[in-house]
């Protein structure tokens, strides 16, 4: 029988007509929920004695850049990315061994949207913060500050960034957006002023990245970038963590410089999607 390998997480509980159709149409299913993280290693493929009955792989976060891996799955002929970015594919070798990558664009566009603007209001209020403080037996007496007024900048136009501005609308504040292709009668729908990206960087209260990682965007946030910020401003990243430069983030956080000091009364807080909120 013809198989399936999936490494998307919870597929057995939240796509359980798509599990039923590809059984239905002659699949067999190879899924562990079991698994703290379901991705399928080269090393764990290495194992397998079914390698040659798998066709296709579903996936989530796991990596496909190993060559190995496309060697190990001679009857691979197509990779399905459970969600939008293809950045841990490797679509030169997908051509190379003839296998097709798919993406569902859309599919966690609303999500990732609510996420953001749960970003937003974690770092205004300071809730994390100060619910770590109050878990250390601390009462921080800390207010926090507004969405309202401020300005909220969209590195990134499409579907995604689209929706953030749409649920900003009921905050009262202005929210601009650079794009490489901008869709203009989007932004005159929603009210965003479609401006360059230095200004979106430089002069937004919350900067907001909704932009594909490619080796073009890889660390555009960087040392020089992150110290351009305005005084004050908060940066979001629902993207993906290449986009930032880590290490320099870490050395603007703890340089001692007051325009990257951080937590209560800082000028700069960082949250990072798949990472620590600091």
């Amino acid at each position: 029988m013809k198989k399936i390998l999936v490494s998307a997480s919870h597929f057995d509980t939240l796509c359980r007509e798509a599990w039923n159709y590809l059984e239905e149409n002659g699949y067999e299913i190879i899924f562990d929920s079991k698994k703290e993280f379901p991705g399928c290693t080269t090393e764990e493929l290495r194992t397998r004695n079914d390698l040659g009955e798998i066709v296709g792989a579903l996936i989530g976060l796991d990596d496909y850049h190993d060559e190995e891996k496309f060697r190990l799955l001679p009857g691979l002929r197509v990779i399905a990315k459970f969600g939008v970015g293809v950045d841990n594919i490797d679509l030169g070798l997908c051509t190379k061994y003839g296998i097709k990558a798919v993406n569902a664009p859309g599919q966690n566009s609303n999500a990732v949207a609510e996420l953001t603007i749960g970003m937003i209001v974690d770092l205004l209020r300071q809730v994390t913060f100060l619910h770590k403080a109050m878990t250390e037996g601390r009462w921080p007496r800390l207010i926090g500050s507004e969405i309202k007024g401020k300005t909220v900048g969209l590195l990134g136009f499409g579907a995604i960034a689209r929706l953030v501005a749409k649920m900003l609308t009921g905050f009262d504040c202005q929210v601009t957006a650079y794009d490489l292709y901008p869709d203009a009668e989007a932004a005159r729908e929603l009210g965003v002023t479609l401006t360059t990206w230095e200004e979106v960087v430089t002069a937004s209260d919350i900067v907001s990245i909704h932009i594909p990682a490619t080796a073009e965007t890889y660390h555009m946030f960087n040392g020089e970038t992150i110290v351009s910020m305005k005084d004050g401003a908060c940066l979001i990243n629902c993207a993906r963590g290449a986009l930032i430069d880590l290490d320099a983030l870490a050395d603007a956080l703890l340089s001692g410089n007051p325009v990257c000091l951080h937590l209560c009364g800082g000028n700069i807080l960082f949250c990072l999607r798949q990472e620590t909120a600091i």
